[in-house]
C-alpha cells in the first residue's frame, strides 16, 4: 500500500505551488493538495482538512501559510502525521505591526482593490537570486491569487493574522521532520527556520541556494531532493 503525501499551499496559492513536487512524487505516493479554506481560524482550517483526508496516516508538506496550518494539524492529531516538512514558514504569532499591516490589506481588499493589493504584495524581492527573469514566476503567483479570489484571500489573511505560535507543538512532535527555506527568503528568513529546527526532536535543516520565499517553484530540484531524503527516514 502506498504512503500518502499531503501538500498545503501558502496564502493566495493553489496546487501550482507544488506542481513540480506532484510531478516528481505522484508515481510513488498518493498525493493530494489541500488549499486552506472554510474558516478564518488556523486551528479550524486544520481540523477541516483532517476531517476531509481519508488517509489514516500521511506525510505532510506545508509552505508559508501551509506550514502554519500543518503545525496546527500536529496540534489536532500528531499521531496521523508520519513525517512533516515545513517550508518557508513561521512558527511564531504575528507581531503587532504585522497584524496592523494585514488589517490594512484586508480593508483594501474589502474596498474592491484586490488586484492592486496583489500587485503590491507580490514583489520581485520575494524571489531569490537564482532566477534571472522573475516575471514568469511572479505572473504565475499573481494568477494563483486571482484564482483563489478575494473572499478566500481575506479569510486566509485573517487566519494568518490571528494565529497563535506553535512553539509547544514543535517541541512535542516526535516524528521525522524537515525544516527548509530559501537562503534569500525575506518573508520567513532562514534564522527563524534555524530556531524551528532546534525545537523539533528529529529535524533535518536544509537551505535552498538562490531561492526566495517560493522555494518549491524557484528551485524544485533541491526541494524534491530534500523531500526524498525525508520520506526515506523511518517512522517509529
Amino acid at each position: 500500500m502506498r504512503e500518502a503525501l499531503v501538500f498545503i499551499p501558502g496564502l493566495g496559492c493553489d496546487e501550482r505551488l507544488f506542481a513540480a513536487q506532484l510531478d516528481h512524487f505522484s508515481d510513488r505516493y498518493d498525493c493530494c493538495v489541500m488549499v486552506p479554506k472554510g474558516a478564518a481560524k488556523i486551528d479550524e482550517i486544520a481540523r477541516l482538512i483532517m476531517a476531509e483526508l481519508a488517509f489514516d496516516r500521511f506525510n505532510l508538506v506545508g509552505l508559508s501559510l501551509g506550514g502554519i496550518v500543518a503545525m496546527a494539524m500536529l496540534r489536532n492529531n500528531a499521531k496521523r502525521v508520519g513525517r512533516i516538512a515545513l517550508l518557508d514558514t513561521n512558527h511564531l504569532a504575528d507581531t503587532a505591526d504585522r497584524k496592523s499591516a494585514r488589517t490594512r490589506l484586508i480593508q483594501d481588499v474589502r474596498s474592491g482593490n484586490f488586484h492592486a493589493v496583489l500587485k503590491e504584495e507580490i514583489r520581485p524581492e520575494f524571489l531569490g537570486s537564482k532566477l534571472v527573469d522573475k516575471a514568469p514566476l511572479l505572473n504565475t503567483i499573481l494568477d494563483m491569487a486571482l484564482n483563489i479570489g478575494p473572499a478566500l484571500f481575506i479569510e486566509q489573511m485573517i487566519a494568518t493574522r490571528d494565529r497563535d505560535d506553535s512553539i509547544d507543538t514543535l517541541q512535542t512532535y516526535q516524528g521525522p521532520s524537515l525544516v527548509l527555506c530559501g537562503e534569500n527568503d525575506c518573508v520567513c528568513p532562514p534564522e527563524r527556520h534555524d530556531i524551528m529546527a532546534t525545537l523539533l526532536t528529529l529535524s533535518e535543516r536544509v537551505t535552498v541556494p538562490g531561492s526566495g520565499h517560493y522555494s518549491s517553484m524557484e528551485n524544485p530540484e533541491a526541494v524534491n531532493t530534500a523531500l526524498d531524503a525525508l520520506l526515506k527516514r523511518p517512522i517509529e
